[in-house]
């Protein structure tokens, strides 16, 4: 979800293609909706932390910096497992961190939007997760407040937004106002999907590892090219010749000028 392809060429490779192809192929490589709200399910608080620092430390490549807004009361035990994760890039401070982990108290994200608005746009953030969204907002109020100032805040900036939920909703829910504290939020989601546990991460990475084995194991049974082999000859048999000729030439040319005078 191109991992390493920096920020800038990214986005000039998305903006040379239309703009449905782009988000279809970058849906399909990264399992989040570009530039719109993701709603991610998941089974618990704590998985649902773990996964998000794992996804965004997979999307670096992509989104150069992201920031995290933890709602739950425990920041140090959300900033220690994100170190886990990786600790030169996850931490508290914007000035040393790529992905930058603000801790919110309980229900205040709405009342602290505006600071939120304001962290995103001095620092060029371009991926904004929050998590949990059951602790976002206090009651169902304040909950339809904080939709619409994320949807405000998508028609400003150019940023993706990524929603971690306990919800057992599934993508059919997208564009449908559900029941519990989801709500309006997967009515005006773009996608809704199911957050990777640790155990499905284990499993990926692991099948991932075996398919780089296989692919490097092929690479060296296969035979060379003939052609491309007899190049690589030619090229080598010149490359005394052309060095002896370095040599000759400058001492012909002196000899030369030395009979003419």
């Amino acid at each position: 979800m191109a991992q390493t392809m920096t920020t800038d060429s990214r986005s000039m490779e998305l903006a040379d293609i239309g703009a449905d192809t782009m988000e279809a192929e970058f849906a399909l490589e990264h399992t989040i909706a570009y530039r719109d709200i993701t709603v991610l399910c998941g089974e618990n608080l704590r998985e649902n932390t773990i996964s998000a620092f794992h996804k965004a430390m997979d999307l670096r490549g992509v989104f150069e910096r992201a920031l995290v807004i933890n709602t739950s009361l425990r920041q140090h035990w959300a900033l220690q497992e994100g170190r886990k994760v990786d600790k030169s890039a996850i931490g508290d401070d914007f000035n040393h961190s790529t992905i930058t982990v603000v801790g919110m108290p309980l229900g205040d994200l709405c009342y602290r939007f505006a600071e939120i608005m304001d962290k995103i746009e001095r620092y060029d953030i371009k991926l904004l997760i929050i998590n949990s969204w059951e602790f976002a907002a206090s009651d169902a109020r304040y909950r339809e407040k904080l939709i619409f100032q994320l949807r405000r805040l998508l028609s400003e900036r150019e940023i993706t937004v990524l929603v971690y939920a306990q919800n057992k909703a599934s993508c059919e829910d997208v564009g449908i106002n559900t029941r519990g504290k989801l709500g309006k939020l997967s009515a005006i989601a773009g996608m809704i999907v199911l957050a990777e546990n640790s155990k499905q991460r284990e499993e990926r990475l692991q099948a991932e590892k075996i398919m780089q084995e296989r692919e490097a194991a092929e690479e060296l049974k296969r035979p060379q090219n003939p052609l491309l082999q007899k190049v690589e000859e030619i090229l080598e048999e010149r490359k005394p010749v052309v060095r002896a000729e370095a040599i000759i030439r400058p001492k012909v040319r002196a000899r030369e000028e030395l009979m003419v005078v």
